[in-house]
């Protein structure tokens, strides 16, 4: 990867504005960071440097959806769900039908739910439980949740049964949450 990005960087040289040579010094380093186990630091690094590549592509062109789905795959991995949330949805605005579409939505909807932006992470949500069996638990337990702390009672229990009826055990938490559903719903 050093030689190419190297080669990289003397395209942006002789003409700064050249995207595809951005994009893809930007994809170097994050493979870079990715294949750097011994040194964090160094790791940390480089996934700044693609971090910045990717935002100077988004600000050279705002409709460049890859550049925002980066960005924010990049800021949800580091834990940084207020920036991942802001590039996720400008993704989803750009691209609502990509083909990453499931996997960009399930970060977007984690980290509105990191942010307990419960509302903005509940159509997010509804979309992963219909798509991705891999993550439908997880989902639905996301969006039971949610539904209990904006106060939606009823839709948190109806959530919770589904999860209990397909026999996967609830946390105490979540069985607690659910107790309190089923008395504030009426039930």
């Amino acid at each position: 990867y050093m030689l190419a990005n190297d080669n990289y960087e003397s395209a942006l040289k002789i003409d700064p504005n050249n995207l595809v040579a951005r994009e893809r010094l930007a994809t170097s380093y994050y493979k870079m960071a990715n294949n750097e186990t011994a040194d964090n630091a160094l790791a940390n690094e480089l996934y700044s440097r693609s971090l910045q590549e990717w935002n100077t592509i988004a600000k050279q062109d705002p409709k460049n959806a890859r550049a925002f789905f980066e960005q924010g795959k990049i800021y949800f991995y580091a834990s940084k769900f207020r920036e991942s949330a802001y590039n996720l949805s400008q993704y989803y605005r750009l691209r609502p039908d990509a083909d990453n579409a499931p996997i960009s939505r399930w970060f977007l909807a984690q980290s509105y739910d990191k942010l307990n932006q419960f509302d903005s992470a509940e159509p997010h949500l509804i979309f992963v439980i219909e798509k991705v069996d891999t993550v439908r638990t997880k989902a639905n337990a996301m969006l039971a949740k949610g539904y209990f702390f904006t106060k939606k009672y009823k839709q948190s229990a109806e959530v919770y049964q589904r999860i209990t009826d397909a026999q996967i055990k609830l946390d105490a938490n979540e069985t607690e949450r659910y107790g309190y559903a089923l008395f504030l719903s009426g039930d």
